[in-house]
């Protein structure tokens, strides 16, 4: 997600850097602990 974040600043127009730190950022972060707890419990 990192990554993610560091080419959409570099590369993409300000605006989509600002709505993927914003807004999807938490959601994907939260979306990635359920999948590691979904996973990690069977």
């Amino acid at each position: 997600m990192g990554a993610t974040s560091v080419l959409l600043f570099a590369y993409a127009p300000q605006g989509a850097w600002s709505v993927f730190i914003n807004f999807l950022s938490l959601p994907l972060l939260l979306a990635m602990f359920a999948g590691e707890y979904r996973c990690g419990s069977s």
